[in-house]
């Protein structure tokens, strides 16, 4: 599971208990300028989409760290269960993002509503 905050200049995006373990990451911070959008997306529509593991998690129906495929790497927090966060990015060091959240919809909506201004 993880925290997403949105600041006037970033999005913050915060592991949540082992997970900073599994994805080897205590925090992500990405400059909004950076996020180009959100949609959620079912799980089952992902698992093609994950890739390679190139640090992380990848067991147990949780995937966490750093993946690649096709020459992107995204960053994956995701528990096999309901739907999940995908954010897209450029001239980051991810191309994506996928994640667990409490409240995808309500999550994707604030994205949007941010990065609209």
């Amino acid at each position: 599971m993880n925290k997403v905050t949105l600041t006037d200049k970033a999005l913050i995006v915060e592991p949540l208990g082992l997970d900073k373990m599994w994805t080897v990451k205590a925090r992500l911070i990405v400059p909004l300028p950076y996020v180009v959008g959100a949609t959620v997306e079912p799980l089952e529509t992902l698992r093609e989409k994950r890739g390679m593991r190139v640090l992380g998690l990848a067991a147990f129906h949780k995937w966490a760290g750093t993946f690649t495929l096709n020459g992107k790497k995204s960053f994956w927090n995701v528990s096999d269960a309901g739907s999940v966060v995908s954010i897209q990015l450029r001239d980051a060091k991810y191309d994506q993002l996928f994640l667990s959240v409490k409240n995808t919809q309500a999550v994707v909506d604030e994205i949007t509503a941010r990065i609209a201004r």
